[in-house]
């Protein structure tokens, strides 16, 4: 499947399109149509199933708000990241330093059942030791 990048506008009651690639001009009445009806001239010119066409939509006359968008977005999501690392740390060494799990709630804001759901995830997380029977204190029956 191809996806061809297509540039859009609103023009009154319909937004524009245009596949430079193509050379290929339709409309729609919304998005979804616009959509729609480029990936159906596509196929009708290059003669194929519609199924093997996808159409990438550039709003024109808002391109550099939707970047700047996209781009605070995928800072958002690395911030995120970022912070539940530092609050699982956190928790940890207030743990580490005999503190209840309430009171490294009180002392992170968030909830005593947020920190246990936190301690939990970090377990699953780390990796499990596998003592073979040279070095496990069980003796094996044999």
């Amino acid at each position: 499947m191809k996806t061809y990048r297509a540039q859009c506008e609103k023009d009154g009651r319909h937004w524009l399109v245009d596949v430079p690639e193509l050379r290929l001009h339709t409309f729609g009445r919304d998005l979804d149509d616009a959509r729609e009806m480029a990936r159906d001239a596509i196929a009708g010119v290059l003669d194929l199933p519609i199924e093997d066409v996808e159409v990438e939509l550039e709003i024109t006359a808002a391109a550099d708000e939707l970047a700047r968008l996209e781009r605070a977005r995928a800072e958002r999501e690395r911030a995120a990241a970022e912070e539940g690392q530092a609050m699982s740390a956190a928790i940890e060494a207030l743990m580490a330093q005999g503190a209840s799990q309430r009171d490294a709630a009180r002392a992170l804001g968030i909830s005593h059942q947020r920190v246990s759901q936190l301690r939990a995830e970090a377990r699953r997380r780390k990796p499990t030791r596998i003592c073979d029977q040279r070095t496990s204190p069980i003796k094996a029956a044999g």
